[in-house]
């Protein structure tokens, strides 16, 4: 069952569909799925925009790659950045990289309470990137398949972000929708490639969260 956490220190776009229902106590609870992915074809919300921008106009073009990320995921969200819910445990995942028809699912439907919420916070833990041969990075075209540590020696990266004010609603119908794009092109780069390792503050720039508020 999902606990309430503490915040962690600030350390892939993911659709949460919350549909709401109640519990049978009285209180109200939603329902909660959450997707992540990587579209080269998108930047996300403006937060991502600037580190992404900004690498496009030093390197003349996002880098062309294929490739997976695996790894454990976990989402959280909260109303005032003090107190966490859980949308579930960290799970294993594996996302397809500069993939703008796939995604996959973080958490499957889970129970979440219903009221507004202004953080929403994602973890990554042990994950790499797996590049396939091929895989260009300027310069760099790889000739092998090469892994890439995401979030510095310890493969651990927190991605906590502010958006707009949203709401779980224990209503019949009601879906409330959270998008985050990893915008792989902005932190895998030449340099990380060579490095074999991302650190946490490029993926923590270029990720993208935005959030539609439906009825």
């Amino acid at each position: 069952m999902s606990t309430l956490i503490r915040p962690l220190a600030t350390g892939a776009v993911l659709l949460i569909a919350v549909a709401a229902c109640t519990d049978g106590t009285g209180s109200g609870l939603g329902r909660a799925e959450v997707l992540i992915r990587d579209n080269p074809n998108t930047t996300g919300a403006a937060p991502a925009a600037t580190g992404l921008v900004a690498h496009i106009a030093a390197t003349g073009a996002p880098a062309a790659f294929t490739g997976s990320i695996a790894g454990d995921a976990q989402v959280s969200i909260s109303a005032d950045g003090e107190d966490w819910y859980d949308l579930g445990s960290p799970n294993g995942i594996t996302i397809q990289l500069q993939n703008a028809g796939d995604s996959t699912t973080v958490h499957g439907e889970v129970d979440a309470p219903a009221g507004g919420y202004t953080r929403v916070r994602v973890i990554l833990d042990g994950a790499e990137a797996r590049l396939n041969v091929g895989s260009t990075f300027g310069g760099l075209v790889l000739q092998t398949q090469v892994a890439v540590q995401l979030g510095g020696s310890d493969q651990r990266v927190v991605i906590d972000r502010t958006v707009p004010a949203f709401e779980v609603r224990a209503q019949a119908g009601a879906v409330t929708r959270i998008g985050l794009e990893l915008n792989a092109e902005a932190w895998l780069t030449e340099t990380s490639v060579q490095a074999l390792m991302v650190q946490d503050t490029a993926i923590q720039t270029a990720l993208a969260v935005s959030v539609t508020d439906a009825p």
